[in-house]
């Protein structure tokens, strides 16, 4: 249960998130964490164009060195629990809606419904930065970006010929299809080879 604009953990005072959503989130999880729990942190990172400056800025995850304690503060209480924090790096942020991006016989598919990887990375280097040089080194990160960008290429669409599937909706939450078909199986993979679980023989 979470407020649209409010990030997890909660690190703007002052304002909606401390009363009405993230702040009792936190308290919820960290009652019930129990030795061995997993605990994935996600977020989106703003970087689309069509936010407002004040939106963006108003939306700190991962952009300030304040955002990045109140993980290792979290982190710190899990540990002591008996759990791991594992963080979720956002996914590409696109300019179009996936709806722009449906290709049709009378028009072409903006531009825009397709990036490097290189520029995904360029875009969200300050936090990247801050990750590498502020973020405790006991919190496991796992980077989706390459499971859903084959050849080095993020696109709102697969396009089959026959039929299109759709990656992400809105500008920058995966799909169902992206889930199921690409990220679980990558983060399940993430999780053994970290020794995060245990794979089962059957």
């Amino acid at each position: 249960v979470t407020i649209t604009g409010c990030v997890f953990p909660e690190n703007q005072k002052g304002n909606k998130c401390i009363n009405n959503s993230q702040s009792k989130i936190s308290n919820i999880y960290l009652d019930q964490i129990k030795p061995g729990d997993l605990i994935v942190i996600s977020n989106g990172h703003l970087q689309n164009k069509k936010f407002t400056l004040k939106k963006t800025e108003q939306y700190p995850w991962l952009k300030t060195e304040e955002a990045i304690q109140k993980l290792n503060k979290l982190n710190n209480i899990i540990k002591r629990k008996g759990g791991k924090l594992i963080l979720m790096l956002p996914s590409p942020t696109f300019e179009q809606t996936i709806e722009e991006c449906i290709p049709h016989w009378f028009k072409k598919v903006p531009y825009q419904c397709e990036k490097s990887i290189n520029s995904v990375r360029n875009e969200m280097s300050n936090s990247l930065q801050l990750i590498e040089k502020k973020l405790d080194t006991t919190i496991a990160i796992y980077d989706p970006i390459k499971s859903v960008c084959p050849n080095g290429i993020c696109k709102m669409i697969e396009n089959f010929g026959y039929g299109i599937k759709p990656l992400y909706v809105q500008i920058d939450h995966f799909s169902g299809y992206a889930i199921r078909n690409y990220v679980s199986k990558d983060f399940l993979k993430f999780l053994i080879q970290n020794s995060l679980i245990i794979p089962s023989l059957s």
